[in-house]
């Protein structure tokens, strides 16, 4: 069972605590052995089924240049009969059974399954210790050196971290979206894949007071 209550330091930018906010068991809260790793799993395979493109393809006999003329006659020749060059079975003749361009790889997951998937990655966070809320104080500064600084006092400024937004904060935008270790999203286009990808969460206070039926679905 999740623990009954769950309190967690809020820090400034200069990575000092500033008070506590209480966590909501049923997201952060669950156990190891509670942990679902195959729903995870499969929540993370869904999102990438579901980002890939059908950018492959290959040209069939049709559509590769050369003469439809058959090449010599049927019989007689002692040589196998043969049609035109743009046979599969010549050199620069078309592809059989490859790639046309109109392939479906999207991958459907269970409601459920995904708000399983979310709390056990977020409880996961917090067993790891990898969990960080924020101050939700507008950035004073949309330089990124600045938060660079602010990054390295809270989690080392060196672990592939995503921040996840609430309110729209413009200079914490711009001084965050040029660090390459940093990932960026809001409280309502969070995904599973996010959450497993980063080794340091850090959510901004106002994330949450948002309702947990706003985290988003992998499909």
């Amino acid at each position: 069972m999740p623990i009954e209550k769950l309190e967690w330091p809020v820090l400034d930018y200069a990575g000092q605590q500033i008070g506590t906010v209480e966590l909501e068991p049923d997201i952060f809260g669950l156990q190891a052995d509670e942990i679902n790793a195959y729903a995870v799993q499969a929540a993370v395979k869904t999102y990438l089924a579901n980002s890939r493109q059908a950018t492959a393809k290959t040209k069939v006999r049709s559509e590769v240049s050369g003469s439809g003329k058959k090449l010599w006659r049927q019989k007689g020749t002692g040589r196998a009969r043969v049609g035109d060059s743009r046979s599969p079975l010549w050199r620069h003749g078309g592809a059989v059974f490859g790639p046309t361009g109109n392939q479906n790889f999207k991958l459907k997951l269970n409601k459920r399954v995904n708000a399983l998937a979310v709390r056990s990655a977020l409880s996961d966070k917090v067993l790891d210790k990898a969990l960080i809320v924020l101050t939700d104080a507008p950035f004073t500064s949309h330089r990124t050196k600045d938060f660079a600084q602010a990054l390295k006092a809270l989690n080392g400024g060196d672990k592939k971290t995503l921040l996840v937004l609430g309110d729209f904060d413009e200079n914490l935008l711009l001084a965050a979206r040029n660090l390459a270790n940093v990932t960026i999203t809001s409280y309502d286009n969070l995904s599973v894949y996010d959450l497993v990808n980063a080794q340091s969460l850090i959510i901004v206070r106002n994330c949450l007071g948002q309702p947990a039926e706003s985290v988003q679905e992998a499909n």
